[in-house]
């Protein structure tokens, strides 16, 4: 008995790190497999802080030679306050939706009225024919930001049923105080270059100081472009309207849908297939890495079957046999 309790203890030690180990490897080579397809639950996401040019250039890398004063001070300019320190959020608004309507061009008119009685414009519109009796189309109006919600309530009444509707808001803050700085500090090196310009006695140094003042009034162009671009951008909400006419077919005083009722299998069936391509596409990539950590495992697990078959010829098989 006092040669069996021993062995006993040691062989339930020998299932005990078994076990352990299993439990180590196991899950860590399952998450390392799912994620490698892509399906791992714990995902982190960094998302590195917008960086920001300082500087557009100095007037100190003129090299006009000769003694020049000035009065303006870019650091001055540079930290002055911005236009969009109260507070006040840019924000790029657009709208998307697929609306069934019973007549594409008479959808496609009204969404004009909206827009003309909200204060914008109808930026694009394209309205085709798609069978002997079917028309379909996009629209795209422009509104003032402050009309956007009151634009897409009116255009959902004109439909049928609306198929999607996608609202998204950019914010474009950063990236427009960032231009205006940028915009100030060349306006300030405009300024110095214009009263050095004024100072300047010989003919190199005035042809020098004229290619620099050109140059950044070059940037102050393309700058001031910009934000007109954002501005206007901001000011202007835009909303497309995918209009899509209903076939109507009625059987026995029944209404229904044909075209809608495949419109919606069809891309029930293309989200499917792309999800399975998807699939398929990161597993094949994946294959390599699951068979090098399926071999590590078959490996690992060799190695301690062979340890514990020596222990237990070494040690154990000795010891029952006394």
């Amino acid at each position: 008995m006092s040669i069996q309790n021993p062995l006993r203890t040691k062989k339930i030690a020998l299932i005990i790190v078994a076990i352990i180990a299993g439990l180590i490897l196991i899950p860590a080579v399952a998450v390392f497999i799912l994620g490698t397809l892509g399906l791992s639950p714990i995902k982190l996401t960094t998302q590195a802080p917008p960086s920001y040019s300082s500087t557009e250039g100095s007037v100190s890398n003129l090299g006009v030679t000769g003694s020049y004063t000035t009065k303006t001070d870019i650091s001055e300019s540079a930290n002055s306050p911005s236009g969009n320190d109260s507070g006040e959020r840019k924000m790029i608004k657009t709208g998307s939706l697929e609306l069934l309507v019973k007549s594409a061009e008479q959808a496609a008119a009204d969404m004009q009225g909206i827009a003309e009685r909200l204060g914008g414009f109808v930026s694009a519109s394209n309205i085709y024919e798609v069978s002997a009796s079917t028309k379909t189309g996009t629209v795209t109006i422009r509104v003032a930001a402050s009309n956007f919600n009151q634009a897409i309530e009116e255009t959902k009444k004109l439909a049928i049923k609306v198929e999607r509707e996608s609202v998204n808001a950019q914010d474009v803050t950063e990236q427009y105080v960032d231009l205006e700085s940028r915009l100030r500090n060349l306006q300030a090196q405009e300024q110095q270059y214009l009263q050095i310009l004024k100072q300047a006695v010989k003919i190199p140094d005035i042809l020098q100081v004229t290619a620099q003042l050109d140059q950044v009034r070059m940037k102050i162009e393309q700058i001031q472009g910009q934000l007109n671009y954002l501005s206007r951008q901001v000011d202007m909400a835009s909303l497309s309207a995918n209009l899509t006419e209903e076939a109507d077919v009625e059987i026995f005083g029944l209404r229904w849908r044909p075209l809608y009722v495949i419109k919606q299998a069809f891309r029930n069936m293309l989200g499917s297939l792309q999800g399975y391509v998807d699939s398929m596409i990161k597993l094949i990539f994946a294959l390599p890495v699951i068979l090098a950590w399926l071999i590590t495992i078959g490996l690992i697990i060799l190695v301690c079957w062979k340890i514990g078959r020596w222990i237990w010829r070494k040690f154990l098989k000795s010891t029952s046999a006394i």
